[in-house]
């Protein structure tokens, strides 16, 4: 868990350079009850508001 949540949350860090919000979607639940995960989730919200385009769609 500690190697997939870096900066984006992925399922498998050796392969995937970018996060897909369906992992995190799915592992949330878990992520919480295992760790404190608020913090990360926090952040990374806001870093996909941050990158999103005017027309709604996140790159």
């Amino acid at each position: 868990m500690k190697g997939n949540f870096l900066d984006v949350p992925t399922d498998c860090p050796t392969r995937e350079r970018l996060g897909w919000t369906g992992d995190a979607q799915v592992f949330f639940h878990t992520g919480a009850y295992l760790m404190n995960t608020a913090p990360f989730f926090r952040k990374w919200l806001f870093d996909m508001e941050d990158g999103q385009y005017k027309n709604g769609l996140i790159p």
